[in-house]
């Protein structure tokens, strides 16, 4: 199977059957190809001297996509008109940058598949987080520990994951942002040392918020270089507002919040102070 077929097939089989496994197979994909810089075709449209080169916008229930092709056998459904070979970045990059282009449409020609902006945010950046579907939120029960330091296994520890789920649930009842229209687009619960992902992706007013959550059982605090390297360069790509937010868990029992001591079901004082904004620049034609 060559490259380009690999996305084609993993339409196919997301349209034959819409599962969970389905949809993450093709963001797996989709998020393969620009890992990779796979090149795709595309149809486009050029002015009378052949130069410049512009989508081929398809327009379905008032909104507007630009065109691309899973692989050559669709391309060549194309007729007489231009197709071009570009870097699948170099095509999506201008999407997110053009306010008047809502998403991308893959096949126009014969199966047409539809993908909105806040949709290829999923695959570009949240594919791998699996469990940030609301029916896949796991509910931890309320257990007693008594007070001070009880007898505990490892298996009684939070993990990273349970921790950073808890910042973000926080975020998310406490963020004035967050509940003034925003539409809460997915979350990503896995914790790094470097967040080089968003926490949060929200979409408002046609503005994407990317809000990057660091969490601890002691202050946190945001490092210069990781918005410098990271942060600054999601936002220019995805023409994004990016928002930092500190998160600082610690249990409800003095001692177990000195030791910084996560034991699962344990009650918790979240203390949150709000977002800082570390960057914004919308750059629209």
């Amino acid at each position: 199977m060559n490259e380009l077929s690999k996305l084609k097939k993993a339409i196919v089989d997301l349209e034959s059957d819409i599962s969970y496994d389905s949809v993450i197979d093709f963001s797996n994909v989709l998020d393969s190809y620009i890992s990779s810089g796979t090149l795709v075709e595309w149809p486009g449209i050029t002015d009378n001297n052949g130069h410049g080169r512009r989508f081929r916008i398809v327009e379905s229930n008032g909104k507007h996509y630009a065109a691309m092709f899973s692989d050559h056998s669709e391309a060549r459904l194309a007729g007489g008109e231009r197709v071009f070979l570009t870097d699948i970045n170099e095509f999506i990059g201008p999407v997110f940058q053009d306010s008047h282009i809502d998403g991308i449409i893959i096949d126009p020609d014969s199966a047409s598949f539809r993908l909105d902006k806040s949709e290829l945010l999923q695959c570009v950046l949240h594919d791998s987080y699996r469990w940030y579907l609301p029916e896949r939120t796991k509910v931890v029960p309320h257990k007693d520990w008594g007070k001070g330091i009880p007898d505990y296994s490892k298996e009684d520890l939070m993990t990273d994951e349970e921790i950073q789920e808890l910042a973000i649930q926080t975020v998310l009842q406490k963020e004035y942002l967050l509940q003034q229209g925003c539409k809460i687009i997915s979350t990503c619960p896995l914790s790094d040392e470097i967040p080089s992902i968003p926490s949060i992706i929200a979409e408002k007013n046609g503005c994407f918020h990317f809000i990057y959550i660091e969490t601890s059982m002691k202050k946190p605090t945001l490092r210069r270089d990781i918005v410098e390297n990271d942060i600054r360069s999601i936002g220019i790509k995805f023409n994004a507002e990016c928002w930092w937010a500190s998160v600082d868990i610690r249990s409800n029992d003095p001692e177990r919040a000195e030791a910084c001591l996560a034991l699962k079901g344990d009650r918790f004082n979240c203390k949150y102070a709000g977002l800082d904004r570390i960057w914004m620049e919308r750059r629209y034609n």
